[in-house]
């Protein structure tokens, strides 16, 4: 049984951060944290807390590190800002015949 008094305590128990930002970033697949770290630029020894952490989690980095991250995050963000929020793989190959000369 639970002795959570509140939501907060809650998501502790369960080992989840009461942050949002934090929540997704440590379930973020394993993938996902490969591209983002790479696309970062995220060197382990300059930018987690210790040298021997994973980067699966946000606590493993240090300031420089999650400011790395973030900045990533808003640069993909403003990339896919003007895309249409329902997107497929398959509306990439939906290109007018006229743009490529082929009336």
């Amino acid at each position: 049984m639970s002795k959570a008094r509140n939501g907060e305590e809650a998501l502790h128990e369960i080992g989840l951060s009461k942050y949002a930002v934090q929540r997704a970033f440590n379930h973020l697949s394993y993938e996902q944290h490969e591209k983002l770290k790479a696309l970062a630029d995220i060197e382990p020894f300059e930018d987690y807390v210790s040298h021997d952490r994973t980067g699966y989690k946000l606590e493993h980095y240090n300031e420089k590190g999650i400011a790395k991250i973030a900045k990533e995050m808003q640069e993909m963000s403003s990339i896919r800002a003007p895309f249409p929020t329902c997107l497929t793989r398959r509306d990439f190959f939906d290109i007018d015949p006229y743009t490529r000369g082929q009336p």
